[in-house]
Formats: structure tokens, sequence, C-alpha cells
């Protein structure tokens, strides 16, 4: 019997997801309530299992690994979710979710404006680094590990203000020289499932930093 490959399976269930649910209004509205309703309830629990167990103290334990993956996977549907079939969806891509004045430089981005600088370390800590000790844009095709970046900046630890693609675009072409992220934010809007662990490991350090006090101050 041949194996049945598991993004077909998923490519498949998305397609019947849409023709059942998708295209039937009182059917949609039902489905974004339930999937709202569940993956914040779960993200929720997730969250406090972590923090009243430290879990992300032992990340690194290999028991531990698919849980993580797990949690990740659901962060990263419910955003999906929200963008792509919430309400206004169309609207969503070209506007903050949060009516606030929008940010102008990469210090407005964060509520917080001390953690600005700080978060720039992580890019100069991965392996290979993405960028320099001056920090200047050093790495090679790798301009995709900037959106993920800045989603777990947003969805992991909530330091960032939610914008449109473009404002980030234009925001980290002026912070991060030779960057030049294009013209159309086209970065922001691809899959990297090269990317995975770099996702990892960017919130690697993101526990680390925060661990060590370094956020938040």
């Amino acid at each position: 019997m041949e194996l049945v490959r598991i993004d077909d399976l998923y490519k498949w269930a998305m397609h019947e997801l849409e023709l059942q649910f998708l295209n039937n209004p009182a059917a949609s509205k039902w489905l974004h309530k339930k999937v709202e309703k569940d993956c914040e309830d779960l993200i929720f629990r997730f969250r406090n299992l972590i923090r009243d167990n430290d879990l992300e103290n032992v990340m690194i334990i290999k028991d531990y690994n698919e849980f993580f993956n797990i949690y990740w996977w659901l962060v990263d549907f419910w955003e999906e979710f929200k963008t792509t079939y919430g309400n206004n969806s169309s609207e969503r891509k070209n506007k903050p979710e949060e009516s606030s004045e929008t940010p102008r430089t990469y210090q407005e981005l964060f509520y917080n404006p001390n953690d600005a600088s700080v978060c720039l370390e992580i890019l100069k800590e991965l392996d290979p680094p993405i960028i320099d000790f001056k920090g200047n844009y050093i790495g090679r095709k790798s301009k995709g590990v900037i959106p993920i970046w800045l989603r777990a900046l947003s969805t992991y630890k909530g330091l960032i203000k939610p914008c449109s693609d473009m404002v980030y675009k234009d925001i980290m072409n002026l912070t991060i020289p030779n960057l030049q992220l294009s013209a159309d934010a086209s970065e922001f809007r691809k899959n990297y499932p090269s990317l995975k662990e770099k996702d990892r490991e960017i919130k690697t350090i993101l526990s680390r930093f925060s661990q060590e006090g370094r956020l938040g101050k």
C-alpha cells in the first residue's frame, strides 16, 4: 500500500476545509470561532505549563523537543489563520492589527525601546550570524531569517507592535545596512522550511536573554 505523505494529507485537508466550510458563510463563522477559542485556550495552557514547570530551562533536553515543536506549530498556525481567514483578512495584510501610531524607527517598534538593541544582538549570535558586529547584513541568501525573527519577537515574547509587512520592511532596511528587503516585502509572505532550525535557535536565544534579565529593563 502506498504511504500517504503528511504534506499531501495536509493540502487535501485544507482543500476540503475551503470547500466545505470557508465557502459557506454560516460554517465559516462557526469554524473561525471554534479555531479562535481552541487555539487561544491551548496556547494559554501551554504557556502556563511552560511557566509553572520552568520548561524553558530544559529546552535542550531531547524529551521536550516534540512538546515545543507542537507548541510553536500551534502558535504559527493561529497567527497564519488569523491573517488569512480572520475578519477583514484582506485588510490585515496592509494594516496593523492594533490601532496605534505606525512606528517609523526600529526603536519605535518595541513596547519597551530598551529591548531594541538587545534583540538586534540575536542576529549577531546566530550560527552563522546574519549581521556583523557593526550591524551590517552579512547573511547569504538568509533574508528569510528577518521575518522569522520579527515573528518570534511578536508572538513568542510580545516585544514588538503588530505592523504591516511594508512597515517592517521599510524599518529593517533603514536599520540594517545592505539588507535590501524587496520593495513589495515578499520575504514576509514566503514559507521557509529550510529555516526551521533558525526559528528554534532564535527562540532559544530569546529565552536565554529573558532568563539573564536582559529584556524588559
